[in-house]
């Protein structure tokens, strides 16, 4: 009984790994180097880069008894962004979002728009909202219509 209870427990912690998600990106988007230590101490594994972005991917397994699968990425920009650091997480999990606004204003972060946006490419609708903390530091969450996902952008 006390196995079972084990393993059923395995699942809940791993749900919280990233855990202080604006925090973490606001560290990690310091450079190439912190980026990446977080990243493979935190259970991501080198996913692709381009010209202009390093990206890291984690897949866990939800609930070892259905075949659900988590997949997020964590990605810096290396380019394109003049003069800015940019980071992203794209997660899953959308009931994490009242903790991530409440977080968003504990960090002293303020709510300056609001906007729709559709995707082309994978059908998708978002619900954008921007926030900003002084002039230099942006957020965005990225809400999608699909599979519970949503997104985080940093740039400072």
């Amino acid at each position: 009984m006390k196995r079972l209870l084990v393993l059923l427990l395995i699942p809940i912690f791993s749900l919280s790994s990233f855990g202080q998600e604006i925090d973490q990106l606001i560290k990690i988007s310091k450079d190439l180097e912190t980026f990446e230590i977080y990243a493979l101490e935190n259970g991501y594994k080198f996913y692709k880069m381009d010209e202009i972005r390093l990206t890291f991917k984690k897949v866990t397994q939800i609930n070892p008894f259905r075949p659900e699968i988590k997949t997020e990425y964590l990605s810096v920009y290396t380019a394109g962004f003049v003069g800015k650091y940019h980071s992203t997480y794209d997660g899953v999990e959308q009931e994490k979002l009242p903790d991530i606004y409440r977080e968003l204003k504990k960090l002293g972060f303020k709510l300056v728009n609001t906007r729709n946006i559709s995707s082309d490419d994978d059908d998708i609708k978002w619900y954008v909202k921007e926030y900003s903390r002084g002039d230099t530091e942006e957020i965005s969450v990225y809400i999608g219509s699909k599979n519970d996902v949503y997104e985080l952008n940093y740039k400072h």
